[in-house]
């Protein structure tokens, strides 16, 4: 399926994820841990440029191997074409004092419903 992507602000998500998605930020506001969406929809070029740019800074940040970068880059923002972010049903929120979360809104909506 393609996504049916809607704005959320400071991100597109696949407009069926919507409701869960404002159901978790809410019980998150009323939790005392406001959230904000920091990511969303990711197209595979884009996704791919990223996971890129991300083996690069491992390479020289942490002195790895190519091979060794890359692989730490998969695990953390995953290559174009792999990424549950391109599904649109993949967002990433940011917390006022903590680290980015991703989430996936099946799971959020499983936990809210």
């Amino acid at each position: 399926d393609r996504p049916e992507l809607t704005d959320c602000g400071s991100g597109r998500v696949d407009a069926r994820i919507v409701p869960a998605r404002n159901r978790l930020m809410k019980a998150a506001q009323s939790g005392g841990c406001p959230l904000v969406l920091s990511a969303g929809y990711v197209d595979a070029q884009t996704q791919e440029k990223n996971y890129q740019a991300e083996g690069k800074r491992i390479m020289a940040v942490e002195k790895l191997s190519l091979v060794l970068a890359e692989d730490r880059a998969q695990a953390s923002v995953g290559r174009g074409g792999y990424s549950e972010n391109q599904t649109g049903l993949a967002v990433s929120f940011s917390a006022q004092g903590m680290i980015s979360v991703t989430a996936l809104a099946t799971s959020a909506s499983r936990g809210l419903g």
